[in-house]
């Protein structure tokens, strides 16, 4: 769908010498896309602004569509440029995987850019150190951290938005998508120093009674109130929000509990002054897992950073 909801337009087919055209073209098309203006393109794939403007103007008579609009926010492609935009990444992948072969790939030399979806708190327990990581094996990789929750990646993905999702992994995911988990989240009770019902351990009792911070980054209920119905029981939600970085400020200033991921909680514990307890409901672990599409499942540089990260959660992010 374009804009508005209405459908992309498409060309009908016809033959195309494809000894005529440059590749290239492609790759200005899906830099413009991602960077959505000609000057950070240029930037992007090494050419000068002027380089990329005449690259745009061939692919525009080559395809008989104007592609980008340039407007205040920026060049916003048409509603034929989205409809072609995931054909032409898949392509470009492809041909990437095929010329490239995992062996010959080196992070010390790399200057691959790589788009992570995430939400806040996967980035605020991972970022840091794989950021250290990259700046000592791979000092030429960008990276790119989109806020995203698991109900939105599926699109994101198969959209080419994004090349790798950290978190949840997507429910009944199409067969095109990949995830490998990589460590179960438990859950915690937590409150501002001198909170009243703490530094017992919560009861059933005690917990059902409190007012409660819920966090939703896709603004519904999530995984711990799933949970808490297989009980027979619902929190008395006073106020939802939709990022984890804002709980510690949140509590700080009132009565409220919240039931933060143990990992955030533990590294939030200490420069917060938040106090933690145990749930008294045994609830499953949340499983966090990596997920990408699997026309990269052979990409030398995306295997790479996802065993990084693996890593990673083996280490460095562990409570």
């Amino acid at each position: 769908m374009g804009p508005g909801g209405e459908r992309p337009r498409h060309t009908a087919m016809r033959e195309v010498n494809l000894s005529a055209i440059d590749l290239n073209l492609l790759v200005v098309f899906e830099a413009i896309l991602a960077e959505q203006s000609v000057s950070g393109a240029a930037r992007r794939v090494h050419l000068t602004q002027s380089a990329v403007s005449h690259a745009l103007g061939r692919l525009r008579h080559l395809v008989g569509d104007p592609l980008f609009l340039r407007t205040p926010q920026g060049m916003v492609p048409t509603a034929h440029a989205q409809a072609i935009a995931p054909r032409i990444r898949n392509a470009l992948g492809e041909i990437q995987q095929a010329l490239y072969p995992e062996d010959s790939f080196d992070p010390a030399q790399s200057t691959d850019r790589f788009r992570i979806g995430m939400t806040d708190y996967m980035a605020y327990i991972l970022m840091p150190e794989l950021a250290a990581r990259l700046e000592r094996s791979a000092p030429g990789i960008v990276v790119t951290v989109i806020p995203l929750h698991a109900r939105a990646c599926v699109g994101r993905i198969e959209d080419g938005e994004i090349d790798l999702f950290v978190g949840n992994p997507p429910v009944d995911p199409p067969q095109h998508l990949a995830s490998l988990a990589i460590f179960g989240e438990d859950h915690v009770c937590v409150a501002r120093a001198g909170h009243p019902a703490f530094p017992l351990p919560l009861s059933r009792k005690a917990f059902l009674a409190r007012r409660h911070l819920n966090v939703a980054p896709s603004g519904e209920p999530g995984y711990v109130d799933r949970e808490l119905g297989l009980h027979g029981v619902s929190r008395d939600i006073a106020m939802t929000v939709g990022s984890f970085l804002l709980v510690p400020a949140l509590l700080d200033r009132s009565d409220l509990i919240a039931v933060l991921p143990a990992r955030l909680a533990l590294r939030l514990a200490a420069p917060y002054a938040l106090q933690l307890s145990p749930l008294p409901f045994a609830l499953r672990q949340s499983p966090i897992a990596l997920t990408w599409h699997r026309r990269f499942d052979k990409d030398p540089g995306l295997l790479w950073l996802c065993r990084e990260i693996v890593d990673l959660c083996g280490d460095g992010v562990s409570p």
